[in-house]
C-alpha cells in the first residue's frame, strides 16, 4: 500500500497555525451558535452515530455517512475551510478572544474524525509529529483516495478477483465487494456491473454452485436485482 503524507503544517511563535489563518481584527466577533451544535454533540466521538471504519474499500460509503452528521452540526465550515484557522495573536500583541472557540471546535472535529479511520488507514495518512487542522486532514484523505494511484488500482483489482465469502454473511460481502467496486471508480478505474457480478459468484462457496450457475446464464443483471 502507498502512503501518502500529509503536508507539513507549520506554526507561528504565538502557536497559531499559519496555513490558512485569517486575521480578525480586534474588537470584531464571529458567530457562535448557541444551540446544540457548539456543546460536543457526539460525547467523545462520532462512533455512537457512525459504526464503519474508513478503509481501502469503503471510501465513499464512509464519506456519505461522515459529512451529513458533521453538516447537522455546523460543523462544515472547519471541514471544508470555510472557517480557517484564525489568529492567536493580534498584530498588537493583544490574544484574539475567538481563537479558543475556534480552536475547541476544529480539536473536537479532528478527533472525530481520526476515530472513524481504521488503524492502518490512519497510519498510511497522518503523521503524529505535524500538527493539522481538520480541514488539512479531510484534504489529506480526499488526496489519498482521488489520487490516480496505479499500485493503488492494482491491488483493489486483485482484492476484487480474490476476495472469498467465507464465514461472512452474504450481505457483508457483497457490500465489501462493491465497496471495492465503488473505491475503484473513485481512483478512476470503473468497474462495470457485470464484471462485479462475475467476480461476487466466484467468491461463493460451493454450497452456492447452484445458484451461481443459474445467475451465471442471466444477461442484464443490475447490481441491486443481484444483492437483494
Amino acid at each position: 500500500m502507498v502512503k501518502v503524507r500529509s503536508a507539513e503544517v507549520m506554526e507561528g511563535d504565538s502557536g497559531e497555525y499559519e496555513i490558512g489563518s485569517t486575521s480578525v481584527q480586534p474588537g470584531s466577533t464571529i458567530s457562535h451558535n448557541n444551540s446544540s451544535s457548539t456543546n460536543a454533540p457526539f460525547g467523545n466521538s462520532l462512533n455512537q452515530f457512525i459504526t464503519m471504519k474508513l478503509d481501502d474499500t469503503n471510501f465513499l460509503l464512509w464519506k456519505a455517512t461522515v459529512v451529513p452528521v458533521i453538516e447537522r452540526y455546523d460543523l462544515d465550515g472547519y471541514l471544508f475551510g470555510s472557517l480557517p484557522c484564525l489568529k492567536k495573536v493580534f498584530e498588537d500583541g493583544s490574544l484574539n478572544p475567538e481563537y479558543k472557540f475556534w480552536f475547541s471546535r476544529d480539536r473536537m472535529l479532528y478527533g472525530w474524525l481520526m476515530t472513524t479511520l481504521s488503524k492502518d488507514v490512519a497510519s498510511n495518512i497522518v503523521n503524529p509529529m505535524i500538527k493539522q487542522t481538520a480541514h488539512q486532514l479531510w484534504m489529506t484523505i480526499e488526496t489519498y483516495y482521488g489520487a490516480n494511484n496505479q499500485s493503488q488500482v492494482y491491488w483493489l483489482q486483485k482484492l476484487l478477483q480474490t476476495t472469498k465469502k467465507g464465514s461472512m454473511k452474504m450481505q457483508a460481502y457483497l457490500s465489501k465487494m462493491k465497496g471495492i467496486a465503488d473505491t475503484l471508480a473513485v481512483f478512476g478505474s470503473p468497474v462495470n456491473v457485470e464484471y462485479l457480478i462475475s467476480n461476487c459468484l466466484v467468491g461463493l462457496d460451493v454450497e452456492y454452485l447452484a445458484i451461481t450457475s443459474i445467475l451465471q446464464r442471466l444477461t442484464n443483471l443490475t447490481w441491486p436485482d443481484f444483492s437483494i
